[in-house]
């Protein structure tokens, strides 16, 4: 049996307790690679940003009182050298070449790092921005074994 792939899933993240950070449902592009996911979303999700930095505390000096961040809800400090473990469940829908019907399908990764070194991405799409999200996949047993697949 043959199916037609659309490339956009849904995307949701959970820390490695298996704890859910974030669910990306507004994702503009999606791939599966070999050992990668690469996903582009319209919009911020604050909860996987929050995952990926840490919260800065309210700050007390002159000084950041006149940078004026008073007026933002959140402050998330990045580091770019770091990743954070997490686990991956993927949802999408293909089109079945048999029975021309829609068909969904999943994806699990047991095993990623969101990383937040964004220069292989910058390497491996041209319109990257700084919140576009790319998680290594890890294997997660002896065997080497990526993802789990279920259609």
């Amino acid at each position: 049996m043959k199916y037609g792939q659309r490339e956009i899933i849904d995307l949701t993240i959970y820390d490695e307790l298996g704890n859910k950070v974030a669910h990306l449902d507004s994702l503009k592009e999606s791939y599966l690679g070999k050992h990668t996911v690469f996903v582009k979303d319209a919009l911020l999700d604050l909860d996987l940003l929050k995952f990926m930095g840490k919260a800065e505390d309210k700050f007390v000096s002159d000084y950041e009182s006149e940078s004026s961040r008073e007026k933002y809800d959140t402050t998330i400090v990045f580091n770019h050298n770091t990743t954070k473990p997490c686990k991956l469940i993927g949802k999408g829908v293909i089109r079945s070449q048999e029975t021309g019907r829609d068909v969904e399908f999943m994806y699990e990764v047991p095993k990623a790092e969101i990383s937040l070194n964004y220069t292989m991405i910058v390497e491996s799409s041209p319109n990257v921005s700084d919140h576009d999200f790319s998680f290594d996949i890890l294997p997660f047993n002896e065997e080497g074994d990526m993802y789990k697949l279920h259609i």
